[in-house]
């Protein structure tokens, strides 16, 4: 832990947080004004000293101004606590109630053994740089589940260029394809929103990921 602690968890490439919180919203919660226009949803210039987790900070901040759920046209009054982008509270209460969810479910495992008999395509995937929930930690429940191998592990490409490892299971009707995606964190979409999108597209054509 000692080598691991100053390593963002969520994407070991990306830097750590090393300041405080930045002021990019107005107090007022004010429009940002570009060329003499007013825009509620616009984000204002990042400082060069910007880390993943002042994004979500900021995201968090914007998305609970008044101007920003009015020109999202968010009914007034069903936004009643504070929108938050994750509901971490359920790492702490096991299956007690939330602010988020009336329960949380601690392992999805045991509801994926139940799909593998159903008529279902499944796809799996992860960022091959998250520590925080690492591949092959994935790759090991999903061979929990004993389903017969496709396709092994193999990779898959992109503008003629790896993009990250692949495998496939079936069980009778049941299909599972599971992605490593090259050099991608936590949230694959983000850091590499190409190979993301190539692969989900493919998938949902029912074509080969390669």
């Amino acid at each position: 832990m000692e080598c691991l602690e100053n390593i963002y968890i969520y994407d070991i490439l990306m830097p750590i947080c090393t300041t405080g919180p930045y002021d990019l919203l107005k107090s007022d919660g004010s429009s940002e004004i570009r060329n003499g226009v007013h825009h509620p949803l616009q984000f204002p210039q990042a400082p060069e000293d910007w880390c993943r987790d002042k994004t979500y900070e900021y995201m968090i901040t914007w998305a609970n101004r008044k101007a920003v759920q009015n020109a999202l046209n968010i009914k007034e009054g069903t936004v009643t606590d504070a929108w938050t982008k994750c509901n971490s509270e359920h790492y702490q209460l096991g299956r007690n109630d939330s602010a988020t969810y009336s329960y949380n479910v601690p392992s999805s495992v045991a509801y994926h053994k139940n799909f593998t008999e159903k008529s279902i395509r499944a796809l799996v995937y992860s960022g091959d740089h998250d520590t925080a929930f690492p591949y092959v930690g994935t790759r090991k429940w999903i061979h929990s589940l004993n389903l017969s191998v496709d396709h092994t592990w193999a990779p898959w490409y992109v503008n003629n260029q790896v993009a990250g490892y692949k495998e496939a299971f079936v069980h009778g009707d049941y299909w599972l394809t599971y992605s490593a995606i090259k050099g991608a964190g936590h949230n694959p979409h983000e850091t590499k929103p190409e190979q993301t999108l190539a692969m989900i597209d493919r998938w949902l054509n029912n074509s080969p990921l390669n």
